[in-house]
């Protein structure tokens, strides 16, 4: 590693100005950084106190339970009658049909 080292002159690149001048910037940027720190702390207070006003009279929440109303409908019953009828098949035996006819009762 000591080959490949180059010396390097402090002397040469300091100079006696930029040590007051770095420090007068370097202060410049703390005050404002510290005043606009205070300023975004009293603003988010000041806007957290405005928005937690609680009002004095809360409304209570009413539950409406839906009702279900049946409505009389007329009910419809079959009726069925058996009768015998002939049918013009190979045999001769008679089978009974069944019909129906619906009433309506309220």
């Amino acid at each position: 590693m000591e080959q490949n080292y180059t010396p390097l002159d402090v002397n040469k690149y300091n100079n006696g100005n930029d040590n007051k001048f770095n420090s007068v910037l370097l202060f410049v940027a703390v005050i404002t950084a510290l005043v606009l720190a205070v300023l975004l702390y009293v603003l988010i207070n000041k806007k957290s106190q405005n928005s937690n006003v609680i009002p004095t009279s809360l409304p209570s929440p009413t539950v409406t339970i839906p009702t279900i109303v049946a409505s009389p409908t007329p009910v419809t019953s079959p009726t069925v009658t058996l009768s015998p009828t002939a049918t013009s098949s190979s045999s001769s035996q008679i089978t009974p049909v069944a019909t129906s006819s619906p009433t309506v009762t309220p």
